[in-house]
Parts: structure tokens; sequence; C-alpha cells
């Protein structure tokens, strides 16, 4: 019997929403809730079954209450990635409605978008998700005509920097706090940078570096996972500078405009009076 037979049906109906999450682009970190009373399994995913129930989704036809809530255990793996530091990807979420008997186990996708944040309320996590239709509300790309360099570094669209060739591995040697120490003893050039590494639950975790200081690493967030004798990924940084483009050998990506003049001719102090 299909979804349609179901839905349309006086009595047969038993309907069940099933929750994807899923961490960035790593194929092996999706989650999977439903609030069905038993296990579902959808496109080689397992639903297990928890206490998850979502908000109202809105149809209205405008993105300014388009936010949907979903409430569920805090215990679970979704609220977790928030308790300590912000997840270091965007974590994705697709609901799809369907019918527990069902036979053919046609579930249809109702609502994708992604998490923004989570709060908890006592035992119970709300997480915050907006649909994947408000990057519509996002203005376009704007250059400014300023001296730095407006581009995301190591973007492959703007920037397109060699990440590979700036990169390095280490050996995690101590932690204190957000400052780590590694193999690679760190310089001015690393500020900015990017250290990466898996957790053992196979998690990418991204921190910036904020400083060197004395050769070790001060990260932007608590370094989650890390632990002594683990290898890291470490990236070099930018200033946004010229100067910080030429290290990088991406002198012609450069998106600033450093020969901006810096006196103006209407002012006293001109060259031109």
């Amino acid at each position: 019997m299909s979804f349609n037979n179901i839905e349309t049906s006086v009595d047969q109906g038993e309907p069940i929403e099933l929750y994807k999450f899923t961490y960035g682009d790593q194929p092996d970190q999706v989650y999977g809730y439903t609030d069905g009373e038993q296990p579902v399994v959808f496109n080689t995913i397992e639903y297990r079954p928890i206490p998850i129930q979502r908000g109202p989704i809105s149809i209205s036809g405008t993105l300014d209450k388009a936010a949907l809530t979903v409430k569920l255990p805090g215990s679970s793996e979704i609220p977790e990635m928030f308790r300590v530091y912000s997840p270091s990807t965007v974590i994705n979420l697709e609901i799809y409605q369907g019918h527990a008997n069902d036979p053919d186990k046609q579930f249809l996708l109702c609502w994708s978008g992604r998490v923004l944040n989570c709060r908890w309320v006592k035992r119970e996590a709300s997480l915050t998700c907006e649909p994947i239709t408000t990057s519509l509300k996002r203005p376009g790309l704007r250059r400014n005509y300023q001296y730095g360099c407006p581009h995301v570094l190591y973007d492959p669209t703007s920037c397109r920097a060699s990440k590979a060739a700036a990169t390095v591995e280490a050996t995690v040697q101590a932690i204190d706090g957000t400052l780590v120490s590694l193999s690679v003893a760190g310089n001015e050039d690393y500020e900015g940078g990017i250290v990466e590494w898996r957790q053992p639950n196979g998690r990418r975790e991204i921190r910036t570096v904020v400083r060197v200081i004395s050769g070790a690493y001060l990260l932007s967030g608590s370094p989650i996972g890390l632990m002594g004798g683990m290898k890291v990924n470490l990236s070099k940084g930018c200033d946004h500078s010229l100067a910080g483009c030429a290290k990088h050998d991406n002198i012609l990506n450069f998106g600033g405009f450093p020969w901006i003049p810096l006196k103006n001719p209407m002012s006293n102090s001109s060259p031109f009076k």
C-alpha cells in the first residue's frame, strides 16, 4: 500500500516522522531519529525512536517566521555537539513524513534546512532550525574598495590559495586549556591559520589559531576530543594583506586595493596644491 492510499484512508494511517541530522559533508556522521514507537530503516539509515517533536512548519510565503523548533532529549547526540563549543561545520536536517504500517516504506521529504543553535530547558533541548529557503534573504556578494583582501582563506572560488601546500601534519605534545603545543613550533605565519583533527568517534573538528605564544597555538575554542599524541593538520594563516598573499604564492588572486592614495587631494596637505 503506497503513501497516498494510507494517507487518504479513513483509519489505516499510523503517521510518523523521520529526522535525519547530517554533520557537514561526512556521510559517516548521520543521526536518525523517529517519533514512532519502533525503529525504522529508510534509505539504509536506521531511525531510532526517541521523544522528539517539532513546531509548525510555516508556509505563509514569507521568510520572517520560517524558523522551525525541534525538541528532543538533551542527552541525545545533536544537543551534545553544542554543549561545550559550537559545531565545526553545519548540521543539516531533513524531515520525512510517512506511516509506520506502510509496507513500501515510502517517506516523503517535508522540510529541509540546518540547525542554528541549541538551548536547554531542564533535561530537554530545543533546536532552532532554519529552512534552506532562507538563503534567498542573503544579499549578493559585494566588493568593498579597501586595502585588505576580502576573500575567505583557501576558498576555492575566490582566494584559490593552495591549502595542501600550506598544511603540515603535527603531533600534539601538550594541552593547557585552549593553548596547544605541537611538534611543529609556531610563528606569525600560523596566526589566523587552522588546526584540524578527528575525534575518536570520527567527527571532524576545526579551530582557528588566534595567536602564537612562545611557539604554542592559542585556539579559538575548546579543543574537544584532542589528546596528547594525536595527529593534527596545521595550516598557515593570512593577514589578508598583499604581503600575506605573497607568502602563499597567490598574489594574482589578491582581492584588495593596496594602491589606494593615502592623501586626500581636497585637503590642505594635498601635494596637488
